[in-house]
């Protein structure tokens, strides 16, 4: 029994498409992409059932069937379905295939960084978002050199090492127009990392964060390690940044952001959640929380994990009052219908909206 997505009902318009840290929901179908072996899935959650993107019939799934639709010889940093199409995003190319994983092509190639200064090992990162037809993905660009290592006493070879020095550009990819393009580069920045964190009408929102510490940058892990410097000595910056895509604006804050609804962004300062009206530069505390999270347009509030760290209490904001959460259910991401939890054994676990909101515990293992 097949599940493509290609099979619901939902005009594409209507659909509810959102990219996770799996892959991405359409509906309430979830598509992943697991590593070890390297196999493009579709879960149902009403129906529990999960299958390949496969078509072949009698398929194995396994290397030894060069006819497997489900397989892709590269990395999927990202899976889209639109238009009854599955789009993924690879290393270099991005692809489209039938949702049932058959016909697949490269539609895409993606542009590098090249510049006659450095060597560069450019690659995508895993936080990738969906709006409008279009997806918005991170590409890290390492700096790489060459270097001498010793393979044996006295033995030297030249080698190409990569730095801990990267670069990020920001792309964006238009299903529709089958047009991509760079939409913003960083600077050089050492021991970093860029997450994509939302998506608004005009406005991408990323965090960074990076060591401020210059001895470090252009420097391989095996120079850090012969250089004698305090490998726990860094210096992490945070920041936030808001990026309008239509005019090119840019703005920085120098805190880590932790969601984002609407106009509003979302802060941790002293353990309680500021809201900041980004477009009136009004802030205002709004509750006590460790950590907040926006799912379903609704604010979640984290309080303090307790001693296992599996734990805490969680309260959201609903028809303007703030409700604690009947049972303990971390939401990691959304379908149309559910919240879903990851357990510590990667165990999924899904719940209805309405029964979360209304404090009854419906909630079941996926598969």
């Amino acid at each position: 029994m097949a599940i493509f997505v290609s099979c619901t009902k939902t005009t594409e318009d209507k659909a509810f498409i959102k990219s996770n840290m799996f892959g991405s929901v359409y509906d309430n179908v979830i598509i992943t992409w697991v590593v070890s072996n390297k196999i493009i899935s579709y879960t149902d959650i009403e129906s529990g059932v999960s299958v390949p993107s496969c078509v072949q019939p009698n398929c194995t799934h396994s290397k030894k069937n060069a006819y497997c639709t489900a397989q892709i010889d590269d990395y999927a940093f990202g899976l889209i379905n639109y238009d009854n199409s599955l789009y993924i995003l690879g290393r270099e190319f991005i692809y489209k295939c039938d949702s049932s994983g058959s016909n697949r092509r490269i539609i895409y190639e993606i542009p590098l960084k090249t510049d006659a200064e450095y060597e560069y090992s450019s690659y995508p990162d895993t936080s990738v978002l969906y709006k409008d037809s279009k997806i918005y993905f991170v590409m890290i660009n390492n700096i790489s050199k060459e270097v001498e290592w010793e393979y044996a006493p006295e033995h030297f070879q030249t080698v190409t090492d990569s730095t801990n020095t990267n670069s990020y550009t920001i792309h964006s990819y238009d299903f529709k127009e089958n047009k991509g393009e760079v939409i913003y580069e960083t600077e050089f920045y050492t021991f970093s990392h860029l997450n994509l964190m939302e998506i608004t009408e005009n406005n991408i929102f990323f965090n960074l964060s990076y060591n401020a510490n210059t001895e470090w940058d252009l420097m391989t892990s095996d120079e850090v390690f012969k250089s004698g410097i305090d490998i726990f000595n860094l210096n992490n910056e945070s920041v936030s940044c808001r990026l309008n895509i239509k005019t090119g604006e840019f703005i920085e804050f120098d805190k880590h952001l932790n969601a984002v609804s609407g106009n509003y962004m979302y802060f941790i300062e002293n353990g309680e959640i500021v809201q900041f009206d980004w477009e009136n530069s009004k802030s205002e505390v709004v509750y006590a929380a460790e950590r907040a999270q926006v799912f379903d347009d609704t604010l979640f509030a984290y309080g303090e994990w307790d001693e296992t760290y599996q734990r805490c209490d969680i309260y959201f904001l609903k028809d303007k009052q703030w409700q604690k959460a009947g049972f303990d259910f971390l939401i990691n991401f959304e379908t149309r219908d559910y919240f879903v939890s990851m357990d510590n054994n990667s165990n999924l676990y899904a719940i209805l909206k309405s029964d979360y909101y209304a404090g009854i515990d419906t909630s079941f293992k996926i598969g």
